[in-house]
């Protein structure tokens, strides 16, 4: 064993040391935070990014015994088929358990690993895009680092103000720095095109369920990956053909009909999914778009006309080189790298716009977090190619520059990010004590109803206890709207709103009022490119005021035993007409501001 490992880094060091860098990067945020604080840190880790809870709600739902996550945050409708069923949050429960370490503890570890993966991935891919150039360690480490720690590097506008030190930029931490999703579903894709490069350049047919099984993890964990995948497999298949290439085409048809069949767990729970009523209503709010309206993206045309353009210069320059085997022709038997560079940026578009063809999309803007890595991947495989015909030495100067460039653009937006949340992270230090209670005290799965003056309280309460909570937005679950119409008229109702002032309210809080009925009731707010359902929110406003008047009138804790209802968390002493409404319920726990009441 010990003389293989040695033999890996003899052979592979220099990924080894820049995946290590990758990830290093990546989750040390974390360890600062943590070694900062000294004593005064309680438990709450410095987790700043969008849907880190979230994550961490769906493993405490398998620990808590609800592997399938039919409802994260609800009590309600537990025994539902999921949404959107989990994959790597089995994996990293199971790690915990392995290791013995809470489930916030494995995800924490997988800000290293992940983006770490990630980079020896898309540094596999490179060197096989541009094997026998001179230049393909260079852009191998270039498109690495690009990719998992250079990412925001095309939004030039803030590169600049970052630069220029200009007021209000907040930085941020690596997209990969997500604990599931994007970065799982990054990895299963550039697995996947790995594997599927060496099984149709390389002839390694035996790997062939090894793709397949990536492809049907994909199917059952994130749209956007395998979207991206089928886009650009179908883009090469269509080339092939061209070519006649009967026998490629057969492979490609295996591993995606493979995939398919592997995928059969994924395909029965939508299969049960949609037999519920309320199916159709969930899966827009689950961001489906009935729509045949096509997308531009600007990168990613410049990219294809850019690569296009450089195809042309290649195949004259090489045409010059005596030594070149091509002979200034472009074919798949000796330049594959040209078609799969182009099959990245056409797939690119073609997973962009697939609901011209379909009719149907899930936020397709969610495709740039694989649309951004393959510009790069088809920039760096280009610029090698060219210099290892000419200037070779301003080439690999490139190159290194944006590496080097992708490091610290990283570096210098997470201490910015790092700076600016970090007196939050400090301050949510004594909810670890408010957690523990909860954990120790309160039967599992019981509810916690946080008012609307403790948010985002409600966030972490299923991320970190074993209980429920009240008050919700949909988070992918088959339930009547009905439902989370009834909370935002709670909601209302606990912050005292009068009947009378309801209209006032309304026209003072247009983004709460749109955010929470786009969101529960019709799916995503209107946008530019898709207004939809302006008509069906306008009228659900106009009927608000009249159905906040007539909740008034009911009494308020029959009104809210609909539902399960076990506690209540305010931050303060509730007022004494609201404690009157709610029955004057006992104060549990008081950890600082936060006050429990037991319902």
């Amino acid at each position: 064993m010990i003389g293989i490992l040695s033999r890996i880094w003899r052979q592979h060091w220099r990924e080894i040391v820049l995946a290590l860098l990758v990830g290093a990067i990546t989750i040390a945020p974390v360890f600062i935070f943590r070694i900062s604080l000294g004593s005064r840190f309680q438990g709450m880790h410095f987790l700043p990014l969008d849907d880190e809870e979230f994550y961490l709600t769906r493993m405490q739902e398998i620990v808590d015994g609800h592997p399938l996550i039919g409802s994260m945050f609800l009590w309600e409708y537990k025994n539902r088929p999921p949404l959107l069923p989990p994959t790597v949050e089995f994996i990293y429960v199971s790690i915990s358990k392995i290791l013995g370490v809470a489930p916030v503890a494995a995800l924490i570890g997988g800000k290293f690993v992940w983006p770490a993966i990630l980079f020896l991935l898309v540094f596999a891919l490179v060197k096989q895009l541009t094997a026998g150039v001179k230049l393909s360690m260079w852009a191998a480490a270039a498109g690495g680092l690009l990719v998992t720690l250079g990412f925001d590097l095309v939004d030039y506008q803030r590169l600049v103000a970052l630069i220029l030190g200009a007021p209000g930029q907040t930085g941020g931490l690596p997209l990969w720095a997500r604990p599931v999703n994007p970065v799982a579903g990054a990895v299963g894709l550039f697995s996947f095109l790995n594997l599927l490069w060496l099984i149709i350049e390389r002839r390694r047919r035996r790997l062939i369920p090894v793709a397949s099984l990536f492809l049907a993890l994909m199917f059952g964990s994130y749209y956007f990956s395998w979207g991206m995948a089928l886009a650009i497999t179908a883009v090469l298949g269509l080339v092939y053909l061209f070519y006649r290439r009967f026998a490629i085409i057969k492979d490609i048809f295996f591993v995606v009909i493979l995939g398919v069949i592997l995928a059969a767990p994924y395909w029965y729970l939508v299969s049960w999914a949609r037999s519920f009523p309320e199916f159709a209503a969930a899966t827009t709010r689950f961001a489906l778009l009935y729509t045949r309206q096509p997308l531009a993206n600007n990168l990613v045309t410049v990219a294809t006309l850019a690569f296009a353009g450089g195809l042309v210069i290649y195949q004259k320059w090489s045409a010059r080189q005596p030594g070149e085997a091509s002979g200034g022709q472009l074919t798949l038997n000796t330049q594959p790298w040209a078609y799969w560079g182009g099959a990245f940026l056409v797939g690119s578009l073609a997973a962009f716009n697939q609901q011209v063809i379909t009719g149907r999309a899930v936020w397709p803007f969610h495709f740039v977090s694989y649309s951004i890595p393959l510009v790069y991947l088809a920039a760096v495989v280009m610029l090698a190619r060219l210099g290892s015909l000419r200037w070779s030495k301003l080439a690999s100067s490139l190159l290194a520059a944006l590496g080097v460039a992708a490091v610290l653009f990283s570096v210098a937006m997470a201490a910015r990010f790092y700076q600016v949340h970090y007196q939050t992270f400090v301050e949510r230090q004594p909810w670890a004590e408010l957690f523990t209670w909860f954990n120790q005290n309160t039967p599992r799965d019981s509810v916690v109803l946080v008012a609307p003056n403790a948010f985002p309280l409600d966030q972490f309460i299923t991320a970190y206890t074993h209980n429920n909570v009240y008050l919700t937005e949909p988070g992918n679950v088959l339930a009547p709207a009905e439902r989370f119409y009834h909370n935002y008229l709670t909601l209302l109702r606990l912050k005292e709103v009068p009947a009378a002032a309801m209209a006032d309210y309304l026209e003072a809080h247009p983004a709460e009022v749109t955010s929470f009925l786009s969101n529960s009731i019709f799916a995503l707010q209107p946008t530019k490119e898709f207004p939809v359902r302006e008509e069906q929110l306008e009228e659900v406003k106009r009927q608000l005021p009249a159905d906040y008047g007539n909740f008034l009138q009911q009494d308020f804790i029959s009104a809210l035993r609909q539902y399960r209802l076990n506690y209540l968390l305010s931050r303060g002493a509730l007022s004494a007409p609201l404690a009157r409404e709610l029955g004057n319920p006992p104060l549990v726990k008081q950890v600082g501001e936060l006050f429990v009441y037991q319902m």
